[in-house]
């Protein structure tokens, strides 16, 4: 699918402010702003890149205000707002944005056109910006780079720290801009003056940041201006980068598009499967992992030093991969990553790079629990979920569902699954362990060690703990697979007493949760009390491959999913009619993460409604009639926010506001299984 927007396409500025782009590098870095590159967020950046030193990601370059001077007059090609002032970006001029393989901007000076992309080389912490200009006169363009070079959680204002210095490098010009920092590299393809100039322009407000209730006002650094004379017909490519670019700006952004090209022409489907199967591949990210290999005794004895593995290690050994969970401002989750994996890689033809996360995180299990966040060291990752785990063996299954490779499950995967196993049985992190009816407990009042974990003044925002409904959903799917795969490894004895914990677990499931009265599941049930309330992770119950489930159990989970939390954008949080529900996620951050798993709607769970759906209903008239409102709505939706993306959340009223990321990872993932599966039934 491609995406354009003329001019005429919206009334003003502002529906062109309300919607962004996105570029990534496959690195955790990006490139995103509106469509008028207004920056309405912090996060907003031309370069964003992850430095290793600090395993965080830092916005480099914010902006580049570029000119073009046509007979004397000077026209900005981006936007700024100040405080009561609003520059537009010669939007007179604008005719309209373009996303194919990479945004695209086109201007109209009268008989001048100019085109502006914006585009980030895969695996180069890089952006490039080419202007195409065709015109029978001289015309000027002038170039200053904006310098934030901060964490992009934060702002940054005018300091005497910030180096003024641009000095000169073998393809253009250089900048360190703050001591620890890595050098940021200015280069132009073609003959350009560099005026040095250094200023810091105040007073950049961001509307988005404003209305969440952060700080949203920014200082930002130029060290210079860049003139280039143009004539006729000329292809001008401007770069910024963390590294000196050695190879011509015109190949790379060839050789990119040709990749691009290349791997859209790779998808198969409908043209919307295609476009999701596109985006997903934004989300997965190659980095080189700092390892600690403790170092042992003649004897294996552990002796408490470690052995670093750094970039003079072999490449195989420090090459790892994982998924993204969301852009701008989320990076490496657990839970985010197991529940996207199947649909992002194995939809397209990815298995080796499902395979290759899977290890990843297998290597990072600890006392039976993956990782819910991958840190700069193993020692910096967080093990505080409960339910990682249990994604995460979904993941496998899903993996051998598709490709049946058990020689690779057994080798590389199956004693993870095994530790995961006897450390959930006998106990271990957050109170996680299994009680004598076979279900799984995890958690107290204090804690969150599910997915809805937000944090309101130091307490769960959503009080889960004890025997969680999905968590143990996922235990007896888990137990079940682990009996099936026992059974393959010919592992007689432990595939019995599989079979026979599988049986206790689902008579307990459906005694301790089911109520039988309004056909629905309790959330969760502990030795204070249950909770009753109509949430949206019973589904999880009806979809999984092995569900603890009757059938008629599973039909009432469903019906009363439609009844309470189904919008045509996901699942909501809350059922309407309880009086904890809050419809709108907006304000400041308390107020948002109030409402945040409290009746915010969130598409990820759309990917096990339609799986659940498809196991109970068998006719094409039912599913077809559940699920193509749905696809409807998000297919409009790609282009109403983060164009090509999914949005991580929307409000639970309508007219279902996005709201949170622009572009998050399990979203994608569940538009494409919903897609995949209506179009495949």
């Amino acid at each position: 699918m491609d995406f354009s927007f003329a001019k005429t396409a919206f009334s003003n500025t502002q529906d062109f402010l309300s919607r962004e782009w996105l570029e990534t590098n496959h690195l955790g870095g990006y490139a995103s702003s509106s469509l008028l590159n207004c920056h309405t967020r912090k996060y907003h950046g031309l370069l964003v890149a992850e430095i290793e030193a600090f395993a965080e990601k830092f916005v480099l370059l914010s902006k580049c205000e570029d000119y073009v001077i046509i007979n004397d007059i000077s026209y900005p090609l981006c936007g700024s707002q100040f405080p009561n002032y609003f520059q537009e970006g010669s939007f007179h001029c604008f005719q309209r944005f373009d996303l194919t393989t990479h945004p695209c901007w086109t201007f109209q000076f009268n008989d001048i056109t100019i085109t502006k992309e914006i585009l980030m080389p895969h695996l180069r912490n890089t952006v490039l910006i080419r202007y195409k200009t065709s015109s029978k006169q001289p015309i000027t363009l002038q170039l200053r780079p904006m310098i934030a070079a901060r964490n992009f959680h934060e702002l940054t204002h005018e300091n005497d720290c910030m180096s003024r210095i641009l000095s000169s490098s073998k393809q253009g010009y250089q900048i360190k801009p703050y001591a620890t920092f890595p050098n940021l590299y200015f280069q132009i393809n073609t003959a350009f003056e560099c005026e040095q100039n250094p200023v810091w322009y105040k007073q950049y407000e961001y509307r988005e940041e404003q209305e969440r209730g952060y700080p949203y006002r920014e200082d930002l650094f130029s060290p210079g201006q860049f003139t280039i004379a143009c004539y006729q017909h000329q292809d001008i490519i401007f770069s910024a980068s963390s590294n000196e670019l050695s190879d011509d700006l015109s190949l790379i952004f060839q050789n990119e598009i040709k990749r691009r090209v290349k791997l859209r022409r790779s998808y198969t489907g409908t043209p919307l499967e295609q476009q999701l199967k596109q985006s997903g591949q934004d989300f997965l990210k190659y980095f080189t992992r700092v390892q600690k290999d403790e170092i042992r005794d003649e004897k294996g004895r552990a002796t408490g030093a470690y052995l670093s593995i750094d970039e003079n290690t072999d490449s195989s050994l420090r090459q790892s991969i994982t998924l993204v969970a969301g852009y701008p401002w989320f990076l490496d989750w657990g839970r985010d990553a197991m529940i996207s994996l199947p649909d992002l890689t194995l939809s397209t033809d990815q298995a080796a790079e499902c395979l290759a996360i899977l290890k990843s995180f297998a290597e990072q299990e600890h006392q039976g629990i993956i990782p819910n966040f991958l840190g700069k060291t193993p020692e910096e990752n967080a093990y505080n979920s409960a339910d990682a785990s249990l994604w995460f063996a979904w993941a496998v299954q899903q993996y051998y569902l598709t490709t049946k490779d058990r020689s690779s499950i057994k080798k590389r995967l199956w004693p993870t699954l095994k530790s995961i196993f006897s450390h959930y049985q006998a106990g271990t992190l957050y109170q996680i362990h299994q009680r004598e009816n076979g279900l799984l407990y995890a958690g107290d009042p204090g804690t969150n060690v599910t997915w809805m974990d937000a944090i309101v003044n130091g307490k769960p925002a959503t009080p889960r703990y004890g025997a969680i409904v999905e968590l143990n959903a996922l235990w007896y799917n888990f137990i079940c697979f682990m009996q099936e795969l026992a059974t393959c490894f010919g592992e007689k004895i432990t595939a019995k007493n599989f079979a026979t914990l599988a049986q206790k677990i689902q008579n307990a499931f459906q005694q301790v949760f089911w109520i039988k009265s309004s056909n629905h599941l309790k959330d969760y049930v502990n030795d204070d009390g249950e909770d009753l309330s109509i949430r949206p992770n019973q589904i999880i119950a009806a979809s999984l491959p092995y569900s603890p489930l009757a059938k008629d159990m599973a039909i009432g989970v469903i019906e009363i999913v439609i009844k309470h939390l189904l919008t045509p954008y996901g699942l909501r949080t809350l059922s309407p009619e309880d009086p904890h529900y809050i419809g709108i996620y907006q304000g400041e951050q308390s107020k948002r993460d109030q409402a945040y798993h409290n009746g915010t709607v969130w598409p990820w769970l759309l990917g096990h409604f339609a799986r659940a759906v498809n196991k109970v209903y068998a006719d094409r008239a039912t599913t077809q009639q559940l699920l193509q409102p749905c696809v409807d709505a998000l297919t409009r939706h790609l282009s109403e926010a983060g164009i090509g993306c999914v949005s991580e959340i929307f409000d639970g009223d309508a007219p279902h506001h996005p709201r949170g990321c622009i572009h998050q990872a399990w979203s994608v993932a569940a538009f494409l299984q919903l897609a995949q599966s209506l179009y495949k039934h």
